[in-house]
C-alpha cells in the first residue's frame, strides 16, 4: 500500500539524520528553514517515492482485476461464473469480448437465475455442471438450460468439455414411525411435512449435489415441535425419472443398507408417487 509524502517524508528525515551522525555530523531538521537545501531535496524525493508506489498500487490493482476475470479453469472459478449467467426470454443475452474478456456487455444482476451450482470433474478434459433455479430449487426450462450450456461453452477454457444439467429433484421415501405429544394431533403432519421439506432444502443449500446422511434426516424429524421419538423403517431415494420401484433402499425393515444417499440432481424433495406420500407413509403415534 502506497505511503503517504508526509510518510516517506519522514523517514527520509530519520535516516538521514542517523546516517550523518554515524560519520560525526549532527543535523538538527527543527533548525531547517524552508528554504533549506536539504529539506527541499528530501521532500522531493518522498514526492517522487510517492508517485512510485501509487503506480505500483494502480499497477497490482489492474493485475489482480485481469487475474480474477481470466478464465483459472478451476471448479470455484465455473461455478461463479455459472451464477454470473444471466437469461432473458425476451432479450437474448449474449457474450462478447470486453476488454479482450468473454462477458456481458451489459451486466444484470436482475437476469441471473442460476441459485445453486455444483462443477465436478468426470473425465480428462470433462466438467458436469449441475444447477438449479429459484428457492425453493427447481430445474432450469430447456431454453434456459440451452442458453446456460452456451454461455459456459463461450467463456470456457479451450479444449475443456462442459456439459450443463438441470434436472428434476431426487425422491426421497420415508416411512416411518413417530411418537408425538397428543395436544400437536391437529397440526403434527403439517409441522412433519414442512419440517422434512426444509431438511432436504437445507441440505441442498448447504452443499448441493452433496449427500442427505440417515441421522441428519432422523434428527430433522425428532427435532420437529412435538415429536418424542422416531423409528426409521424404510427409506428409499431415486431420480426424478425413475419409477418408485427403481429406487435405491437406504434403509429397509429398520436396517441401514446406505447410511447417506448421493444426490442425482444436487437436492430432493420428498417422494410424491401416489400412495408413498408422507402422509401415507408416516405412522403418527399419539402419547
Amino acid at each position: 500500500m502506497a505511503r503517504t509524502v508526509a510518510e516517506i517524508n519522514s523517514y527520509l528525515v530519520s535516516n538521514v539524520v542517523t546516517q550523518m551522525a554515524t560519520v560525526g555530523i549532527t543535523i538538527d531538521p527543527t533548525l531547517w528553514s524552508k528554504r533549506n537545501i536539504l529539506r527541499c531535496i528530501i521532500y522531493a524525493v518522498a514526492i517522487g517515492q510517492a508517485l512510485v508506489e501509487q503506480l505500483q498500487d494502480e499497477f497490482m490493482t489492474n493485475v489482480e482485476e485481469v487475474v480474477a476475470t481470466a478464465a483459472a479453469a478451476s471448479a470455484t472459478w465455473v461455478q461463479a461464473k455459472m451464477f454470473e449467467f444471466q437469461f432473458s426470454s425476451t432479450d437474448p443475452q449474449v457474450v462478447a469480448l470486453v476488454n479482450t474478456i468473454p462477458a456481458y456487455p451489459v451486466i444484470d444482476p436482475s437476469l441471473r437465475i442460476i441459485t445453486a451450482c455444483s462443477v465436478t470433474k468426470t473425465l480428462t478434459g470433462f466438467v458436469t455442471i449441475k444447477a438449479a433455479k429459484g428457492n425453493p430449487f427447481e430445474a432450469l426450462a430447456s431454453d434456459e438450460l440451452s442458453s446456460a450450456q452456451g454461455y459456459i461453452n463461450s467463456i470456457g477454457v479451450e479444449g475443456i468439455n462442459y456439459t450443463v444439467q438441470s434436472l428434476g429433484p431426487d425422491r426421497i421415501y420415508i416411512d416411518a414411525d413417530i411418537w408425538f405429544q397428543g395436544q400437536y394431533a391437529a397440526v403434527i403432519s403439517n409441522l412433519l411435512s414442512t419440517s422434512i421439506q426444509k431438511f432436504l432444502q437445507d441440505q441442498a443449500v448447504l452443499n448441493f449435489n452433496g449427500k442427505i446422511k440417515m441421522s441428519d434426516l432422523e434428527e430433522a424429524i425428532r427435532e420437529t415441535d412435538g415429536v418424542n421419538d422416531v423409528t426409521l423403517k424404510n427409506v428409499r431415494g431415486r431420480a426424478a425419472v425413475d419409477l418408485f420401484s427403481a429406487g435405491i433402499d437406504l434403509i429397509l425393515d429398520t436396517n441401514i443398507l446406505q447410511r447417506q444417499w448421493s444426490t442425482i440432481a444436487g437436492y430432493s424433495i420428498t417422494e410424491d408417487t401416489a400412495g408413498k406420500t408422507l402422509t401415507d407413509s408416516l405412522n403418527l403415534i399419539a402419547e
